[in-house]
């Protein structure tokens, strides 16, 4: 059983290229900020392209308060002018998923606990 937040930058793909880049790369810097207190052992990182799929191998408490820190922070103002709180779609989702290595020799996830959260971030 794993915590698993998705996140996703709404309407990313409608983009021009430099405004997906912006988008992607605050996105990226604001992720890295708010999961630094985390041990990378602790944690598996995903791209999905707009988004990422974080999944809290530790405690499953983490997702919350790492959803609810990035959100704190986008209001602040925190990811520049590239990322606004509402450009922001999160799920969450705490459910069963399997460690496997990708076609590129990658930890990967799969799993109901993965699409689960990926369902309930639809949602939103």
């Amino acid at each position: 059983m794993t915590a698993v937040l998705f996140a996703d930058l709404v309407g990313y793909s409608r983009k021009p290229v430099a405004s997906q880049f912006a988008a992607k790369d605050a996105f990226r810097d604001l992720l890295q900020r708010v999961l630094a207190p985390l041990s990378a052992e602790s944690r598996i990182v995903l791209d999905t392209g707009d988004g990422a799929a974080i999944a809290f191998l530790s405690d499953p408490e983490h997702a919350l308060y790492f959803a609810l820190q990035l959100r704190a922070d986008l209001a602040k103002g925190a990811a520049g002018t590239a990322l606004r709180p509402e450009d922001l779609r999160l799920g969450l989702n705490l459910g069963p998923v399997k460690r496997m290595v990708d076609l590129n020799g990658h930890a990967n996830l799969v799993g109901e606990g993965m699409n689960s959260a990926e369902r309930v971030m639809s949602f939103a």
